[in-house]
C-alpha cells in the first residue's frame, strides 16, 4: 500500500474504519509497526504472533504461541511508543501540522486539549530536528562561483525592569544567491569566534561572502594567513547597496524576515522552544513539497522497523 494513498486527510477515517487487525497490519506494511518480534524467553526465542489484547495499543499485542509468557506492545521502538492518543487522531494531528494549522485550531477541530496537541506538535518538530541534523551536509551553501549573503539579528532581547533577565538569542542567516537556498543558525552572541564556527561549518570553501562591516566578520579577511573565502562588505547603516561594488545583504534580510513571519504565525514562542521552531522553519523550506508525505517518510526513517 502506498503511503500517499493511505494517509491523505480525506481518507484517514476510511483507512481506520476497518477491522482492527487489518488496520494494524496495514500500519505494519507501511513500516510504522514491527511485523514480528522474537520471544524474550532465552530457552524459546520463537517468533511471536499478533493477537488481540484489551488495554494494549490498537487492541493488539505480540505473544509467543509456544510459551505464552506475557505480551509485548506493538509500539515498542516506534514513533508511537509511550503515546496514549488514538492512532487515528495522531495521523490527523500530523496532517494538520503539515498544513500550518495552529495548535488552537487543531485542538478545536479534533476536540482535543490544547496541551495535548502542543505536545504532539513538539514530537513532530523533534523529527524535523533529527532530519536536519542528519542532513547537515545538504545544508552547506556556496562553493566556487557562488555568492552567499550573511546577516544576523537578535530574536530575543533582554527586557528592562524585570526581576529575571532573559538571555539574548541571535540568528545568523545565510543565503546562497546562485542556488536560491538559505539556512539559519541560532547562536548566543555574534562574536568573531561564534560567527567563524557557523560560517566555516555551513559555507563551502571558494565562496564569495557578502556581509555588513560588523567586527565579527574580520576573520574572513585573514583566515589563519590564507582565507578560503572572498569577502566583500557593505556599510548598511549608510547604504543599502555598496555604490562601488554593488554588494548588499538585502536577499538574506528578506529570507530572515520569512522566519520572523513564521514565528509570528506560530504565536508567542517561548525562548526554550525557539530552536525547535527554527528547525521546523528550515525543514519546511527544505521539504516544501508534499509536507505530509515527507514528514511521514522522515518518521519512518527515524524509527525504522
Amino acid at each position: 500500500m502506498d503511503i500517499r494513498q493511505a494517509c491523505r486527510m480525506g481518507s484517514i477515517d476510511d483507512f481506520f474504519n476497518r477491522d482492527g487487525r487489518e488496520v494494524v497490519e496495514n500500519l505494519q506494511n507501511l513500516g510504522f509497526f514491527k511485523k514480528s518480534k522474537r520471544c524474550l524467553v532465552r530457552t524459546c526465542r520463537r517468533q511471536m504472533r499478533l493477537c488481540p489484547k484489551a488495554g494494549m495499543y490498537c487492541g493488539y499485542a505480540f505473544r509467543c504461541s509456544k510459551c505464552k509468557r506475557g505480551y509485548l506492545s506493538i509500539t515498542d521502538g516506534t514513533f508511537f511508543e509511550g503515546l496514549r492518543l488514538d492512532v487515528r487522531d495522531i495521523f490527523k494531528i500530523i496532517f494538520l501540522w503539515s498544513c500550518y494549522v495552529s495548535v488552537d485550531s487543531a485542538s478545536r477541530d479534533l476536540g482535543l486539549r490544547r496541551g495535548t496537541v502542543m505536545q504532539y506538535y513538539t514530537f513532530i518538530r523533534d523529527t524535523c530536528s533529527w532530519k536536519l541534523l542528519n542532513e547537515i551536509r545538504s545544508r552547506q551553501l556556496g562553493g566556487v562561483g557562488h555568492v552567499v549573503q550573511v546577516d544576523e539579528s537578535v530574536v530575543t532581547k533582554r527586557k528592562c525592569h524585570q526581576a529575571r533577565l532573559a538571555k539574548e538569542k541571535w540568528v545568523v542567516g545565510l543565503y546562497d544567491v546562485n542556488d536560491e537556498r538559505g539556512t539559519i543558525a541560532l547562536v548566543d552572541d555574534r562574536s568573531e569566534r561564534t560567527l567563524k564556527g557557523v560560517l566555516t561549518n555551513l559555507i563551502l570553501p571558494g565562496t564569495e561572502i557578502w556581509t555588513d562591516e560588523g567586527t565579527g566578520y574580520k576573520f574572513l579577511q585573514n583566515y589563519d594567513g590564507v582565507s578560503p573565502y572572498t569577502h566583500h562588505t557593505v556599510n548598511d547603516s549608510r547604504d543599502f547597496v555598496n555604490p562601488a561594488t554593488g554588494v548588499h545583504t538585502n536577499v538574506i534580510g528578506g529570507y530572515r524576515s520569512l522566519l520572523e513571519e513564521f514565528c509570528r504565525r506560530m504565536g508567542v514562542v517561548p525562548a526554550r522552544m525557539l530552536p525547535h521552531h527554527v528547525d521546523e522553519f528550515l525543514w519546511r523550506r527544505e521539504f516544501k513539497d508534499s509536507q505530509f508525505t515527507n514528514i511521514l517518510n522522515h518518521i519512518l526513517e527515524k524509527y525504522p522497523q
